[in-house]
């Protein structure tokens, strides 16, 4: 996949898990104001719902964020120094894939 096509997918990721996440925001303040208006101690579960979406689509994009930025800053740095993107991905395939990373260095050799 090209830089541009990888740019614009995570672009898009990134703009649907802001929306995802607004919306969530606006169901959240909707609970609370139902939450208020039944009182404190009605049992209806909307607020914890609405908490627990809030908090799921918050840390998606937050993760989406994260993705982008790496994605951007890796290619600005790649301008400065070819082998730093590279280097980059190998180390992250290494934490996460130790084994499937050494059997591969196995076969290649």
């Amino acid at each position: 996949m090209s830089d541009d096509n990888e740019l614009t997918r995570l672009q898009e990721q990134l703009v649907k898990t802001k929306a995802l996440y607004d919306n969530a925001k606006v169901a959240h303040h909707l609970a609370l104001q139902r939450m208020y208006d039944l009182g404190m101690t009605h049992p209806d579960g909307s607020i914890l719902h609405a908490v627990s979406i809030l908090s799921h689509t918050l840390n998606n994009y937050m993760t989406a964020l994260l993705t982008y930025n790496r994605f951007v800053l890796d290619q600005s740095q790649l301008s400065l120094n070819p082998f730093s993107g590279a280097e980059k991905a190998r180390a992250a395939l290494a934490d996460h894939y130790p084994r499937e990373l050494a059997a591969r260095d196995a076969q290649e050799s």
